[in-house]
C-alpha cells in the first residue's frame, strides 16, 4: 500500500532554506564589505556623509534677519519660499467660525426640543395643582372613629405660597371659585389642564414664538370642556408655565463650525513677495510673516533633523549597495570614492548658494548635470546615473522640495 506524504513539511523546509540562504547572503555581503574596506574607506564615507548632512541641515537650523519691532528696515526683505500666512489664515478661520455660530443662533434647524424643560413644567404644574387642591374643604364625617381631616388652606395662604414657591399670580376670585369645586370636579379640571399644557410643551417653542405658543394654548383651553373659573385658572397657569423648550444643538453647531474652518483656503505668501520694504518701520505683523517664511526661525526642528539624517544615510547606503553589485572594485578604490563624494558635496554646496538668492530663476542654475557628465567621462554611465539620481534628490531637500 502506498502511503500519502503531506507536502506541508516540505514547504516548511523550503521556507527555512530560503530564509537561511537570504540571511547567509546578507552576512556574506557585510563580511565582504568589512574585509574589502579599511578604516580609511570608512572615514572617507563618514566625512562625505557629514558634509552632505551639514549642507542639508542648514535649512533646519535657526536663522534670521537682524530686525526687531520698531526698527527701520535697512533693506527689502522678501520671502525666500512660498509659505502660509498663519496670522491671516487664522483670522479668516475665526471669522468663518464666528459667522457660522451667529447664523446657527438664528436658524431653527440648529435647535433641539429639550425634554427636561417639559418635565420641569410638569413638576411645577403638579405642585401648583396639589397646593390648590389643599384649599378644597373636606366633607364632614359623622363617625367618631375616624380622625378629623386637617383644615383646608385659606385662599390667601394658597396665593402667598403660589407667589413664594412658583412666582405665580392667580386672581383671588378665580382661586375662590376653584377651591369651591368638589374633588371630582377639581380632578377633571387638573387632568384637562395638565393634558393641554403638556401637549403645548411637546411642540417646538422658541423665544420668538413663545407668545404665539401661549396664545395657541389659550385657544385650546377655550375649545376644551373647561368653562368659567376653571378655564380662567387653566389659562393663568398655562400662560405662566409655558416657556421656550429649544436648546442649541452644540454637536451640530460644532460640526458646521469645523466644516467652515476646514473650507478656508490658506493665505499664501508667494516666493519673492516683499514683506518689509527698505525704510519701513517693522511692526509685529511683519515679524510673524518673517517667521512664516523662515527668515526668522525659533529653535531647532529636531523631528526634521532626525528625518533628514535617516533619509540621507539610507540614500548613501543605497548607493553603496549599487556600487557593490555593479562596480565592486569602486568600493576598494579610495580616490574614485573621494571623486564621487566630492562631486556630490560640491553640487549640493552650489545648489545651497543658489537657494539663498531671492531670484526666482536661481534654482534652475543648479549644476545637477555636472555630476552625470563628469562621472560618465571619468568612470562609467552606471555610476553617473546613480550619482545623478542621488544628487537630484538631495538638491530637492536643499531647496525644500520646491525645485
Amino acid at each position: 500500500m502506498t502511503s500519502m506524504i503531506s507536502p506541508t513539511p516540505r514547504r516548511q523546509i523550503v521556507k527555512r532554506k530560503t530564509k537561511s540562504r537570504s540571511s547567509s547572503q546578507a552576512a556574506k555581503f557585510w563580511q565582504k564589505i568589512a574585509k574589502g574596506t579599511s578604516i580609511r574607506h570608512w572615514f572617507l564615507g563618514v566625512l562625505i556623509a557629514a558634509a552632505i548632512l551639514g549642507i542639508v541641515f542648514f535649512n533646519a537650523l535657526p536663522q534670521g534677519v537682524p530686525v526687531e519691532v520698531g526698527q527701520v528696515a535697512r533693506k527689502d526683505l522678501a520671502a525666500p519660499t512660498t509659505a502660509v500666512n498663519t496670522a491671516e489664515t487664522e483670522r479668516l478661520k475665526e471669522e468663518a467660525a464666528r459667522y457660522v455660530v451667529l447664523e446657527a443662533n438664528e436658524d431653527p434647524s440648529y435647535y433641539l426640543v429639550n425634554s427636561a424643560i417639559a418635565l420641569r413644567v410638569e413638576e411645577n404644574l403638579t405642585g401648583i395643582l396639589n397646593l390648590v387642591r389643599l384649599g378644597i374643604s373636606q366633607e364632614p364625617v359623622e363617625d367618631s372613629g375616624f380622625e378629623s381631616e386637617p383644615e383646608a388652606l385659606s385662599v390667601s395662604e394658597i396665593d402667598r405660597r403660589l407667589i413664594r414657591d412658583w412666582k405665580m399670580e392667580i386672581p383671588q376670585s378665580t382661586l375662590e371659585a376653584i377651591t369651591a369645586l368638589s374633588f371630582a370636579e377639581f380632578d377633571r379640571f387638573a387632568q384637562t389642564t395638565t393634558d393641554l399644557v403638556l401637549s403645548t410643551m411637546e411642540e417646538r417653542i422658541s423665544e420668538d414664538g413663545l407668545r404665539d405658543a401661549r396664545d395657541s394654548f389659550e385657544a385650546t383651553v377655550e375649545a376644551s370642556s373647561l368653562r368659567g373659573a376653571p378655564a380662567h385658572a387653566a389659562t393663568f397657569m398655562g400662560r405662566q408655565l409655558i416657556q421656550s423648550n429649544l436648546v442649541l444643538d452644540t454637536e451640530k453647531v460644532n460640526r458646521a463650525r469645523q466644516e467652515a474652518i476646514d473650507s478656508v483656503e490658506p493665505v499664501r505668501i508667494m516666493r519673492g513677495e516683499i514683506i518689509v520694504r527698505k525704510g519701513d518701520v517693522v511692526r509685529p505683523e511683519h515679524i510673524t510673516l518673517l517667521q512664516d517664511v523662515g527668515l526668522i526661525k525659533m529653535g531647532r526642528d529636531w523631528g526634521v533633523l532626525v528625518g533628514m539624517a535617516i533619509f540621507i544615510i539610507a540614500l548613501i547606503a543605497l548607493m553603496a549597495v549599487f556600487f557593490h553589485h555593479y562596480r565592486p572594485e569602486l568600493l576598494e578604490n579610495s580616490p574614485l570614492l573621494a571623486l564621487v563624494g566630492s562631486l556630490l558635496v560640491v553640487v549640493l554646496l552650489i545648489g545651497k548658494l543658489f537657494s539663498l538668492s531671492n531670484w526666482a530663476l536661481a534654482p534652475f542654475l543648479n549644476p545637477s548635470a555636472l555630476v552625470g557628465l563628469l562621472l560618465t567621462l571619468l568612470i562609467d554611465a552606471r555610476v553617473a546615473s546613480i550619482a545623478t539620481v542621488i544628487s537630484a534628490i538631495l538638491l530637492g531637500l536643499v531647496h525644500e522640495t520646491s525645485w
